[in-house]
């Protein structure tokens, strides 16, 4: 039979003691270590998750401000457009009333030569009439 002396309980309060000073001197720190680690790793978790979530929100933003500036450019493309068009317009009649102008001006310049080529023709058939009616006479 199992017979239990006094060194058996010597035994049995050392190993406790050693599990005492080694709960102590390693287990606790390294524990602490342990747990230390896992709340620095959720710590991190929670700093790369919300880095995300504000990375995403920037992200829409910049998108969202590249749609309002691709619509405001095609706005202003197509108002520039349109001005631009009524400008052309306008030069055109301008031109146009300019051209018209000149062409009246110039009309009203041959209509004169053309008059004073008239009278200066009459003038020389009345001069070539009477020199030829001189001839006969004579």
């Amino acid at each position: 039979m199992l017979s239990i002396d006094g060194s058996a309980l010597v035994v049995f309060v050392i190993v406790w003691v050693l599990v005492f000073i080694l709960t102590k001197v390693f287990f606790n720190p390294v524990r602490k270590v342990r747990d230390e680690r896992e709340r620095r790793i959720r710590q991190g978790e929670e700093e790369a998750r919300r880095s995300r979530q504000e990375y995403e929100h920037s992200a829409e933003k910049v998108n969202q401000a590249v749609r309002q500036a691709k619509l405001q450019a095609e706005q202003d493309r197509e108002r520039l457009a349109a001005e631009a068009g009524r400008e052309k317009t306008r030069m055109i009649a301008e031109l146009n009333a300019e051209y018209r102008r000149q062409v009246e001006a110039a009309k009203s310049e041959v209509a004169a030569q053309v008059e004073a080529l008239i009278k200066d023709a009459d003038f020389r058939a009345d001069d070539l009439a009477e020199r030829i009616e001189r001839r006969l006479l004579d």
